[in-house]
């Protein structure tokens, strides 16, 4: 029986994700809301994952997610359009709780796994576990993973005992989802691979082979610099940035009509350089980009003049040159 991790298209920037505002505060008296999707006992064999239904609300999230994206996930967290769910339901039902999320562009789901499985056969599966003294057994890698099929006959998407930062599924809850059509999951096979063989080293194999076409979609660049008062950004700089980036999050994902029509750009990072905080934006084409921007960049909230710097070509060639932009 395959089963695959189930992941995203971090290389391709149509399909981005939520994250949870940075102030959102925890419902079960955690550290933060995402905090509250960890298991009890964290890092021990014995974890428990932690129901949260019974006390959940629908939690704003924030993003620049386009509509066709049926799988964005909230931070590393996953989550699924209403289409998804639909397609998925008796999966998802089974295995975990799907929590509704308040969106701007649609129906979305984050889904809090529940399903712990005994299945991988430690002794035939390459594990890395920690020092015998170490306060974490659970495993920092696994680079071969084996099942004991038997053991995965009721499973469709689960988190493994001896590693359960990754989320797997099993070959029905693929085949589901490819007969939906569903955008935005990358099913990374785990399992069986060939002697001799790396699930990760197959997966970069197949990350380069898809990164030539999602290339020109990332090919020039535009900075948007937002000067700060001093020479380091106060907290409420970076607080009042941030609703800068939503906010161009949102403008870039309008332009969007499907996924392979109107995308424009999308937000690469951010960083900070010398009264500087830094928006950069990875596009196509940066004088179009600039274009469909105008009316917005004039419209920024912000107390000092906000400037362009535009470069095309890939901003982490060291030989290109960036230019201001009137």
């Amino acid at each position: 029986m395959n089963v695959y991790e189930l992941s995203y298209f971090a290389d391709d920037p149509r399909f981005s994700g939520f994250e949870f505002p940075e102030d959102a505060p925890s419902l079960i008296s955690r550290e933060s809301i995402t905090r509250d999707f960890d298991p009890e006992l964290h890092g021990k064999l014995d974890w428990k994952p932690v129901s949260l239904a019974k006390v959940w609300v629908p939690q704003p999230v924030v993003g620049g997610v386009q509509p066709y994206n049926d799988y964005p996930r909230v931070g590393m967290l996953p989550a699924f359009s209403r289409r998804a769910v639909e397609a998925l339901r008796v999966e998802l039902e089974a295995n975990g709780e799907i929590l509704p999320i308040q969106s701007k562009v649609g129906e979305y789901f984050v889904y809090n796994v529940l399903t712990k499985s005994l299945a991988l056969d430690v002794d035939k599966s390459e594990i890395t576990f920690g020092p015998p003294n170490s306060s974490k057994e659970t495993a920092f890698m696994v680079d071969r993973f084996e099942f004991d099929e038997t053991r995965l006959a009721e499973h469709a998407i689960f988190r493994i005992r001896e590693y359960p930062q990754v989320v797997l599924v099993t070959e029905e809850f693929k085949r589901k989802a490819d007969q939906a059509q569903l955008n935005g999951l990358n099913f990374v096979l785990v399992s069986p691979i060939p002697a001799g063989q790396n699930w990760e080293d197959r997966e970069t194999a197949r990350w380069r082979a898809r990164r030539k076409s999602v290339e020109p979609l990332r090919g020039q660049c535009l900075t948007i610099v937002l000067p700060t008062a001093k020479r380091k950004a106060t907290e409420a700089e970076k607080v009042a940035a941030r609703r800068v980036l939503h906010s161009l999050e949102s403008v870039l994902a309008d332009h969007i009509k499907s996924m392979d029509h109107g995308f424009i750009g999308s937000v690469d990072e951010t960083s900070e350089r010398k009264s500087e905080l830094l928006l950069y934006v990875t596009c196509p084409d940066v004088e179009v980009l600039i274009e469909k921007l105008r009316p917005w960049i004039v419209e920024i909230d912000w107390p000092k003049p906000v400037r362009l710097e535009k470069l095309h070509g890939n901003r982490f060639d060291v030989h290109a040159e960036w230019e201001p932009v009137e």
